[in-house]
């Protein structure tokens, strides 16, 4: 397999995100508001009508960013719900005060979050579409809509909760290594669009990744020979030409330090592209992975990768 072959390999950047730990997949369970959103639709007091919501809620404390998000399904639980939940699964009452966390919690076991469905006392939810994702904000916004009166809207005794599969970025919190927190950083820019600082960013990461495993952050080395030290290195007796993945892509790597250098120097003529950082993003990534592996050759890396089903729920 050579290095353009590889580069179709399904999925590829994620496989490798996951590959170095920082990429993951997990169920959250999140409580939803369904309080009108008034611009939208009228209050009609006692009377049945058609009300439309809005509710952004905080990313999870263990996820940075978030790539992408299904909802698993939706359910009202009524405080009794609960309650029953709870002590089916030998949870605390203390415990089971945070509803959201402990259903996170039995989510992630297998078990199955079971209440009244999508109606209760004259409630009746329509949709909640998927929710849209903010990564500078941190929040996911949960819209849909519900049929029912000015009880649904003031109840107190039951909520709507959203059952989610989540795909994203590990948070740091001080445990993740600063080169792996760059690149958290730097593919939350690269979503949003910011596509110079995100590469700028990217090649940040690669840097600090190689002055972390050479000890090598205050000589003043090209970073190009440094990577060859590094490679000589971690491979020692091997002739870095017979090293399929260090033989392959060492020649991109000019073309990312002009990119680079341009950006740093305000170059306005040299704007990198949304592909320019996605390319260096997954040059990172085989370096990385290359080296913590100790892995030579494409077929070999792709077979490492194949352990890791990651990708999006839905296309872009």
């Amino acid at each position: 397999m050579n290095y353009a072959q590889f580069k179709r390999v399904p999925d590829l950047t994620y496989k490798l995100l996951a590959q170095v730990g920082i990429l993951f997949r997990s169920t959250y369970v999140f409580e939803i508001s369904h309080h009108p959103d008034y611009d939208l639709s009228r209050y009609e007091g006692p009377a049945t009508a058609n009300y439309f919501f809005s509710d952004p809620v905080d990313f999870p404390s263990n996820m940075d960013v978030v790539v992408d998000v299904e909802i698993k399904k939706n359910e009202i639980l009524h405080y009794d719900d609960i309650a029953r939940i709870a002590e089916e699964n030998g949870v605390s009452a203390d415990a089971a005060e945070d509803a959201a966390a402990m259903l996170t919690t039995l989510a992630n076991k297998g078990r199955d979050i079971e209440g009244w469905g999508t109606e209760i006392s004259g409630f009746e939810l329509r949709d909640i579409k998927k929710p849209t994702i903010d990564n500078l904000e941190k929040t996911l916004t949960f819209s849909g809509g519900f049929k029912g009166d000015s009880f649904s809207i003031s109840h107190y005794d039951w909520s709507v909760y959203s059952i989610c599969n989540m795909l994203g970025f590990r948070g740091g919190n001080g445990k993740v290594r600063f080169y792996l927190t760059l690149i958290t950083e730097g593919y939350s820019l690269l979503v949003r669009g910011y596509y110079a600082l995100a590469f700028f960013i990217f090649y940040s990461s690669y840097e600090c990744f190689i002055n972390l495993k050479l000890d090598t952050e205050h000589q003043p080395i090209r970073l190009g020979e440094k990577a060859n030290k590094l490679f000589r290195t971690e491979f020692v007796g091997i002739d870095l030409q017979k090293h399929e993945i260090y033989s392959s892509i060492v020649n991109e790597f000019r073309n990312y330090t002009k990119i680079r250098d341009a950006i740093a120097h305000g170059n306005a003529k040299s704007v990198a592209t949304e592909r320019d950082a996605r390319d260096l993003l997954r040059f990172v990534l085989i370096v990385m992975v290359s080296i913590e592996t100790k892995t030579e050759s494409f077929a070999a890396l792709k077979d490492l990768l194949s352990a890791h089903n990651f990708k999006p729920f839905s296309s872009d």
